[in-house]
């Protein structure tokens, strides 16, 4: 078939999802040659550096070293007591990785930062097959370098993980969707294979958080008629085969495990009732605003975002939500995960990052937006124009503030000591009374910000520059460094 030749002219008012406007994006290689210099960046250079000194850390990395050392990847033991309330997945992975390299923090940290590249490896096959090849590339991007992304991969937790397994069996199950016949059958067992990873992750909620979006996207669609090809029988043989035996033989091995495991850890957690009591709840309007931190700074495109889901849902429904093709699949499941977890932990108790697993398809469809919008911008998007006028805007502001902030901090503990290790300070804390994750930010004390003074600086320079950067550039039309310069 003869290629219709463009002239170079009319090469940019082609939508980015024409074939030859993907063209003249980035080649694939340079692309996957930037996703991996951002994660080297980010997460494998900081991986070495700082210590585990959190105390979730250190429990959490306490019970992989006695499964290490003991070789019982059954019950987990923190320094030598029995500790039933987590799923073991996480500890195996760490307990591999210290036989490995040793008992350090590179050990304790790696298969989190291994599962957050994996995690921008999906976001890029997902986003690529459904919206394009920038926004392929960018949702990769926004996956690694989003606040929450980062911040909540420093400390010894699974969220990282179970949000890579549950997007994996939603993608799965989109794939599955647009499909019909006999060669769906891997992408089907895929689902159960993942949902039992996510259930030995943490707990039960990877079944509710898949089955959740899956029965609301069925509900809408009206596609819970196809039934028949949800291998049903077997892909829960085969989500029993995974799940089961560590559950058996924890049961067996510890008297009372299934009431502490199931009732106490997920009912009455759920529920607000659960013995002890050592966590808290957010406050109803610091829960919903501190997304805008997590999910900073692509919340600036937030609008943007909401405006393509919303019209991706009335064009569906409009077409009776049959046909669909598999980017408006794409958007109805990510629209329903994002809901499902949102809700969930909105009514149960929480803690700022158990809503981690909404990250990714907010920043799925974000990144779709964010491409679609550069377009748009260009041409006849008056409201994407806005969109992006404000988000720089604010984007400066906030930069400003920010490194004024960190340089006031710097001058007023100009005279202060440094402390090559910060714990020593940490000790002087009560930090036993803390309840909830964030409550770490109140260490920030002068003392302990004299000791951060490099990264302080790094900041500051970086918030005051990046930027005025970012707003340049797109000033100029070169929408692609826009976007990576912030």
């Amino acid at each position: 078939m003869a290629t219709t030749l463009i002239p170079e002219a009319q090469l940019k008012t082609l939508h980015p999802r024409h074939p030859q406007a993907e063209e003249r994006f980035l080649s694939e290689r340079t692309q996957w040659a930037w996703i991996l210099l951002f994660w080297a960046v980010i997460y494998f250079a900081s991986l070495f550096t700082p210590a585990v000194l959190d105390d979730a850390d250190g429990t959490h990395a306490n019970a992989a070293r006695w499964m290490a050392e003991h070789a019982d990847f059954v019950t987990l033991h923190v320094d030598g007591i029995r500790y039933l309330e987590k799923a073991p997945l996480p500890y195996w992975c760490v307990a591999v990785a210290y036989r490995l390299f040793g008992y350090n923090t590179f050990a304790t940290h790696l298969p989190l930062a291994l599962a957050t590249l994996l995690t921008g490896a999906l976001a890029y096959r997902w986003g690529r097959g459904a919206f394009g090849a920038r926004a392929g590339f960018y949702s990769a991007i926004l996956m690694m370098t989003a606040v929450g992304e980062f911040l909540f991969t420093r400390m010894m937790i699974p969220e990282v993980m179970i949000s890579l397994m549950l997007s994996a069996a939603l993608y799965c199950f989109a794939r599955a969707m647009s499909r019909s016949g006999t060669n769906t059958g891997p992408y089907w067992y895929g689902i159960y294979a993942l949902m039992a990873l996510a259930v030995l992750t943490k707990g039960l909620i990877g079944v509710v958080f898949f089955v959740g979006p899956a029965f609301l996207y069925l509900t809408i669609t009206g596609e819970w008629r196809r039934w028949r090809e949800f291998r049903m029988a077997s892909g829960t043989l085969l989500f029993l085969a995974i799940a089961a035996p560590w559950h058996i033989l924890a049961g067996i091995r510890n008297h009372g495990f299934f009431w502490f495991y199931f009732v106490n850890e997920h009912v009455l957690r759920f529920l607000g009732k659960r013995v002890p009591k050592d966590y808290n709840k957010l406050p109803w309007a610091l829960y919903w605003s501190l997304h805008l931190v997590w999910l900073f700074p692509w919340s600036m495109f937030l609008p943007l975002a909401i405006q393509r889901a919303w019209h991706a849902f009335r064009n569906s429904q409009r077409k009776g939500f049959r046909r669909l093709d598999f980017k408006s699949r794409t958007i109805l499941l990510c629209l329903m995960q994002a809901l499902t977890v949102l809700v969930f932990f909105a009514v149960s108790t929480n803690q700022e990052y158990y809503t981690f697993p909404a990250y990714f398809p907010i920043l799925l469809i974000t990144a779709c937006a964010l491409a679609e919008g550069e377009w748009m911008s260009e041409h006849k998007g008056r409201f994407a124009r806005r969109t992006f006028r404000a988000a720089h805007v604010i984007l400066v502001v906030l930069g400003t503030a920010i490194a004024g902030t960190l340089f006031a901090g710097l001058w007023s503990s100009r005279h202060l000591p440094y402390v090559s290790d910060i714990g020593t300070v940490l000790t002087q804390r009560g930090v036993g009374d803390y309840t909830l994750s964030m409550s770490h930010f109140f260490d920030l004390t002068g003392e302990s910000f004299a000791a951060l003074r490099l990264p302080a600086l790094m900041a500051a320079l970086a918030f005051l520059i990046g930027p005025i950067t970012a707003l340049i550039l797109r000033r100029r039309g070169k929408a692609l460094g826009a976007t990576l310069a912030i």
